[in-house]
């Protein structure tokens, strides 16, 4: 950990323990801080080199990002650990076919983005750029190269209700049965309808997705490899050779896009998982359901930190994060509070490729049993089996971000390097409000409150604090910083200065 301070837990409370992992983590006191470029790798299968039209997706990767290095992995990901060491990138986007993907190829290459160093933090965000074809990988790749602002919203999931963010959007309520809502234009309220039988939710739906086209897609309830249910089991999504459908009596396709799109199944099952097939709905998602990018879970979701926490940091933060920053700082919230807590919580490692999910469950509760002090609950088990398993499909630099919403993040930060020193500047505005800030309201059973979050312009290699005039409660890392005050005032202005 390379800089982390919690204001109300003085040196009284600091465990042997924890000072040794602090001295274990490789935190310099002498080295200078300064911000690097950007670094971007691609990450390859060697049998691809043989296959012109999946090495024209690495091409086209390549014109997105100049200067990107390619490299081969033969069997295993884990195999680009001594490269990615010498390289040391900030995004690392694999590139790789269906059936090779599967919930231990994206819980392994999780892992490996904390193994660049010592710290307990992701050291670079990644992704994985598929589909059912290399057609359709190579759409994935093209349409990241340019920014996209979301506007329009398809959902499942009530916690979006609110439509704020959007200037249009349908959906199914998952909370209230017989219940859907919409919001016509940017200055419309949000209308709620009632329903005379369940089963009209899938009709609604895709009735909606055609009229809307959206630009994101959120949904939660039942959902496995090979179906994605509307809310009260009230009908099914299918994919059939890669084509998405309703399925109804008569099947219907659905609507196909020309423009990006981004999926986020945040409280379904295991539709991320790829299953190793591109028969897999999360194959068909990148296929026909248009998805540029796609953030899902590998296995059964019971806890949700690690999804729903991605979907708090994004909405709480309006225009803030692109989908793969708020994914990336909400584990890097994860990671600092578990620590905090008890640093062996975060040693434990679930042994999900030999276990079913029960078993790690069980076996997680054991192992946090063991560490007991202070005192566990049921979140220190859920934040261990959420950690690793959720994945991020498509490129993982694409800047891609809700539209702003006045008043709902009324702050700012910078970042300008002063000689060997960099001054990390937060500015709150009139309107700031910490409640907004740290999504009071929003999905508490999951995610408590979160932090103020940056992800840095610039990576700052080996950031030593040296000036923290406020005394902010602080995580900080070479690619951000978390600030856990929970009583930052508007109209004011707080630096941290680093070398």
């Amino acid at each position: 950990m390379k800089y982390s301070i919690n204001s109300k837990h003085t040196s009284l409370r600091l465990t042997i323990a924890l000072l040794l992992v602090i001295l274990s983590s490789g935190m310099s006191l002498t080295a200078v801080a300064k911000t690097v470029a950007d670094k971007y790798v691609i990450g390859v299968r060697e049998a691809l080199k043989q296959d012109q039209q999946w090495m024209e997706v690495v091409n086209q990767l390549k014109q997105n990002h100049p200067g990107a290095d390619v490299v081969y992995y033969k069997h295993a990901l884990t195999e680009l650990l001594p490269a990615l060491k010498k390289k040391h990138p900030r995004y690392l986007c694999v590139v790789e076919t269906p059936d090779r993907i599967g919930k231990d190829f994206v819980i392994e290459g999780n892992r490996m983005s904390r193994q660049m160093d010592d710290d307990i933090y992701d050291d670079y965000v990644w992704g994985i750029v598929t589909g059912c074809s290399a057609e359709d990988a190579l759409r994935m790749a093209t349409q990241s190269k340019s920014a996209f602002t979301i506007r329009t919203a398809l959902t499942t999931t009530s916690e979006v209700a609110g439509g704020i963010w959007f200037d249009r959007m349908a959906g199914i309520s998952d909370g209230t049965k017989l219940v859907w809502f919409e919001k016509k234009s940017k200055d419309d309220q949000v209308h709620t309808y009632t329903m005379d039988r369940q089963f009209r939710s899938l009709g609604i739906f895709m009735n909606k997705w055609q009229e809307l086209d959206p630009d994101i897609i959120f949904t939660s309830s039942h959902a496995t490899q090979n179906n994605l249910e509307m809310p009260f089991s009230s009908g099914n999504l299918r994919a059939r050779n890669g084509q998405l459908y309703a399925d109804f009596f008569v099947s219907r396709n659905v609507p196909s896009t020309n423009k990006p799109r981004v999926y986020m199944p945040i409280g379904n099952c295991l539709i991320g998982d790829m299953n190793a097939s591109d028969k897999s709905m999360a194959a068909a998602w990148l296929s026909s359901g248009g998805a540029t990018a796609m953030l899902g879970y590998v296995v059964s979701t019971w806890y949700g930190r690690n999804g729903w926490g991605a979907l708090k940091f994004l909405l709480s933060a309006p225009g803030r994060h692109t989908i793969a920053e708020a994914a990336f700082l909400n584990r890097q919230d994860m990671y600092t509070l578990q620590q905090r807590k008890n640093p062996a919580l975060n040693k434990i490692v679930p042994d999900f490729m030999n276990l079913d999910e029960n078993s790690v469950r069980t076996s997680l509760g054991m192992m946090t049993d063991s560490t007991h002090n202070p005192r566990l609950d049921m979140d220190d088990v859920g934040f261990i089996y959420d950690r690793d398993v959720v994945a991020y499909y498509g490129d993982p630099a694409w800047n891609v971000r809700t539209q702003e919403v006045a008043g709902a993040a009324d702050y700012a930060f910078s970042c300008v390097k002063n000689g060997k020193q960099t001054v990390i500047t937060l500015k709150t505005g009139p309107k700031f409000s910490m409640d907004k800030v740290k999504g009071k309201g929003f999905k508490e059973e999951h995610v408590k409150d979160i932090p103020v979050a940056y992800f840095l312009p610039e990576r700052i290699l080996s950031p030593r604090v040296v000036a923290n005039p406020a005394n902010l409660d602080i995580a900080l890392d070479e690619n951000f910083i978390l600030i856990y005050n929970q009583n930052l005032k508007p109209n004011q202005i707080y630096t941290v200065t680093v070398e």
